[in-house]
């Protein structure tokens, strides 16, 4: 690996557990919990809290620290923020000292390899978490910081490739979206030919198994927890239980019910335990509803549920609030054509994928070679 010496996290950052009451948090405050950081770092859904809303400690956090997510740290939930704020306890403030770069340290943490080294020093079963004074051992390249902002800056520019395509992948969802709303209207404005969502699909609240049944060795039936499993379309086995209870069945629309990503959306490719985060919802064979028209449906109204959720703290959508969610009463031949049109748009988003993981080859060649001086 070249002449780069080779460092204890420990050596050159500090894991910065400054704690807050609750007692002490202003209204306006940025809060972040696991749920508003995504696998790759990007943040979704950050919230600013009133004062008395939050019931426990949280950790403090500025700009200039790198957000570690130790709590399933298979997950890699670790972010650069651009603002100040505080953040669960599950998650870890590390703030580098002036031998190290920011964006140089979440890049290293972040990588496959760091990832997988990460989860193997875990512990726990069904919650596994990585301590701090494990963490703080990880040894780090570290090379000059003129050349660690040199490996931060063409990693940054790879990942911006990567998001670009992403958001072309966003932009196909918005298409549908408004092809729907052209050929059905709005269901929350209008007044005639609606019926409820329970007149057409059958809805199944996930149950979550008992804790001792889970494992990471593919161990029985996969687990759905909620939308960190989620990919694209489908989601990513990440863990397993030998005690399923609910169960989902291929082509079942899979739906967030809970927190901050409250409304998230997967397609079923094979039976899934779902814990209580998850719904599927089971378009009903002789309707004229079918499984593209009610997704796309279901896509639209992720706002509406953002805002609507029940609880003011915690988003939390029951089983007769899907029920009851309005939708267009459509005819067989209208809805043919819409998904007609649907299947021409995930033709599109099936080549953006192709392009999208050749993007995501190029980046992990990069940050293999990155940390080893090769670049």
């Amino acid at each position: 690996m070249n002449s780069w010496k080779t460092v204890k996290l420990r050596e050159v950052a500090t894991i910065d557990r400054s704690s807050i009451q609750p007692e002490q948090i202003k209204s306006g405050t940025i809060y972040v919990g696991l749920e508003h950081i995504e696998s790759g770092g990007s943040f979704v859904g950050i919230e600013h809290v009133d004062a008395g809303v939050l019931s426990s400690t949280k950790f403090q956090f500025t700009e200039h620290h790198v957000l570690y997510g130790k709590l399933r740290p298979y997950l890699a939930k670790i972010a650069c923020p651009e603002f100040s704020g505080i953040c669960s306890t599950d998650i870890l403030p590390i703030l580098p000292g002036p031998e190290i770069e920011q964006r140089y340290l979440s890049h290293f943490l972040r990588q496959p390899s760091m990832i997988d080294y990460a989860s193997s020093l875990a512990v726990g079963a069904n919650l596994p978490r990585l301590s701090p004074s494990v963490l703080e051992e990880f040894l780090i390249p570290l090379p000059s910081l003129e050349e660690q902002k040199r490996i931060a800056d063409i990693l940054d520019c790879a990942e911006a490739l990567r998001a670009k395509r992403r958001t072309t992948f966003d932009q196909l969802d918005e298409l549908k979206k408004a092809i729907f709303i052209d050929m059905f209207g709005d269901p929350f404005t209008q007044n005639d030919n609606i019926i409820r969502l329970s007149d057409v699909a059958d809805i199944f609240m996930g149950q979550s198994p008992s804790g001792s049944s889970y494992n990471s060795e593919g161990i029985g039936t996969p687990l759905l927890n909620g939308p960190t499993e989620f990919g694209e379309l489908c989601p990513t086995e990440k863990q397993w239980t030998t005690k399923p209870t609910r169960l989902c069945e291929v082509g079942d629309i899979l739906f967030c019910v809970r927190g901050a990503t409250a409304g998230r959306l997967n397609r079923a490719d094979k039976v899934y335990c779902l814990g209580r985060g998850l719904a599927a919802i089971r378009p009903r064979i002789g309707t004229a509803v079918n499984a593209n028209f009610l997704f796309t449906m279901l896509d639209h109204y992720y706002e509406y549920f953002q805002t609507k959720g029940v609880g003011s703290t915690f988003i939390n959508i029951s089983r007769k609030e899907l029920e009851d969610l309005p939708i267009p009463k459509v005819h067989n031949d209208k809805a043919n054509i819409f998904s007609q049109r649907v299947e021409i748009i995930d033709k599109l988003k099936a080549n953006h994928r192709s392009s999208l993981a050749e993007l995501d080859d190029l980046f992990a060649s990069l940050q293999y070679r990155a940390f080893r001086g090769e670049l």
